[in-house]
């Protein structure tokens, strides 16, 4: 008996919870669906506010589509007559040229890509030529160039000197050593007979032989 009385209560309680739940989440669905209904009303009653005594731009004003047709009522008789009353002249040869000016002609023979060629090239041009203007510029300007440039020239003046002096001395060291040479020959009989002019010509010729190889290396 107990057993069957708890059992009863429980599924009364359970039965009582779920009632109980689903009317919470029905609100819960319920405010999120009335939120944006809010937001449009309140909406609507801004506009309608801010409008109030405006008369709308399309009242009494019948709209047709737009067809093919539209290009006949344009070029009817009725709608011209209205169009001269407004001041606005038209017809299909056109209007007629101002007395004093004169209307510029493309000619037929002249493809949209000529003009369009010719209004490019027109603007390349210029372009070109500023580019050529930066290329030809140096990046860098130095203000002390010029006291460089004249260092520069010094500095090639005084090696222009050295060298001319160094030749200069070469060639005086040439001569020196050809008439050593002639003197060397000359005591070249005494020296068989005495070994001390003997030593004394061998020393002679160590020293022009060492001339010789100096004369070489400076002018390599």
């Amino acid at each position: 008996m107990l057993a069957s009385q708890l059992c009863s209560e429980y599924c009364h309680c359970s039965t009582l919870l779920a009632k109980s739940s689903r009317p919470l989440e029905s609100l819960k669905s319920g405010d999120s669906d009335e939120e944006p209904n809010e937001r449009k009303k309140l909406r609507r009653m801004s506009i309608s506010k801010a409008n109030k005594g405006n008369t709308p731009w399309n009242k009494d004003r019948k709209h047709g589509a737009v067809d093919k047709g539209g290009n006949k009522t344009c070029n009817a008789e009725s709608v011209k007559m209205k169009l001269v009353n407004l001041g606005h002249a038209q017809s299909s040869k056109g209007r007629k040229p101002t007395p004093g000016t004169q209307s510029k002609q493309i000619p037929s023979k002249m493809k949209s890509s000529d003009i369009n060629y010719s209004s490019t090239s027109e603007t390349i041009i210029p372009i070109e030529r500023l580019r050529l203007q930066r290329r030809n510029k140096p990046l860098y300007r130095d203000p002390m160039a010029s006291s460089k440039l004249e260092m520069l020239k010094n500095i090639r003046a005084k090696r222009v000197g050295e060298e001319s002096k160094k030749t200069e001395a070469v060639e005086r060291a040439r001569l020196l050593i050809v008439e050593a040479e002639k003197a060397v020959k000359a005591p070249e009989v005494a020296a068989v007979k005495s070994p001390v002019v003997r030593a004394s010509l061998i020393e002679s010729r160590k020293l022009i032989a060492e001339a010789i190889q100096l004369i070489e290396s400076i002018e390599r």
